[in-house]
Formats: C-alpha cells, structure tokens, sequence
C-alpha cells in the first residue's frame, strides 16, 4: 500500500506530510514531485509536502501513518514517542511479523505506545499502483479500539 495511500489521504484538503529519514530522497521527491524509486510515474498532490524535519511534520498532527516496513516499525515507533508525539493516533500500513520477536505489527505499537488507546493497522488486499490510480480497492481497518480510531481515518479521508 505504502506511497500510493498518501495520496488517498491528501486528495480531501488534508495537510499530509510525508517523511523520510533519507535527505537526499527527500530533495529528490521535493524537486520531482513524485517518488520516483517507489511509486514511478505518480505525481504528488499539491496537498502532499515531502519534508526531512520530523518536528515539522508531526506538528499539529491528527494522525500519524506510518508506512514503512516491519523491520522500521519499532524505530519509527519510538521515534514518536520521543518527539512526545506518541498520544497521536497512529496506523501501520505494513504487514507480517517483527523478526525478532514474532509480534504483529499492532503488538510492536502497543509495546512501544502501551498509554495509546488509538492504534491501528491499514492493509490490503490493495496495491500501491491502485491506490494512486484512484482504482475501487479494498482496504481493512482494524483495531481495538472502535470510535476514536475510526473517527479519526474518517475526517482525514473525506472532504472536511
């Protein structure tokens, strides 16, 4: 799902963010306007801004997606916590079990965020190319959690 949901995301007059920890992609993405490693061929929406400060982007956040892969998912945790950041809701869009542990991609959140009642995970069946075409997909919400979590992907993917 990665790229192709922030667009999804952006298309209602949103302010989406998209991070990375790698500079130069950043430059790249800014200057191209699209991701050209991951997602080729797919503009960003003017509402999509490409930054390198993590400060920046998680400031007067709604919700936090974060799409990366399982292997990330604990760092990019973290670093929500430590930017104080880690109350926000919070969504992974990647699948499959961490490594070292076993856990499921909700499990790593709520070991890291365990005061965070609104976490949740966004998965397919969907691909990337699908979500960016705008193509009728499927996609899960799921958590434990069932009306802030839920409130909250509503306002931020419909026209506010």
């Amino acid at each position: 799902m990665g790229y192709g949901a922030r667009p999804a995301f952006s298309q209602h007059g949103n302010r989406v963010s998209l991070w990375t920890r790698n500079a130069d992609q950043v430059r790249q993405m800014q200057e191209a306007r699209e991701n050209k490693r991951g997602l080729p061929g797919f503009s960003f929406p003017e509402t999509l801004e490409v930054c390198a400060d993590l400060a920046e982007v998680l400031k007067d956040s709604g919700l936090v997606l974060i799409v990366t892969s399982v292997a990330g998912l604990r760092s990019s945790a973290e670093l929500l916590k430590q930017y104080g950041a880690g109350h926000l809701p919070v969504l992974a869009a990647c699948k499959g079990f961490e490594q070292d542990t076993g856990l499921l991609t909700f499990q790593v959140l709520k070991e890291v965020l365990p005061d965070n009642k609104k976490i949740g995970v966004l998965s397919g069946p969907s691909f990337a190319q699908e979500l960016a075409k705008q193509l009728p997909c499927a996609v899960v919400l799921a958590s434990e959690t069932k009306s802030g979590l839920k409130n909250s992907y509503r306002s931020s993917t419909r026209p506010s």
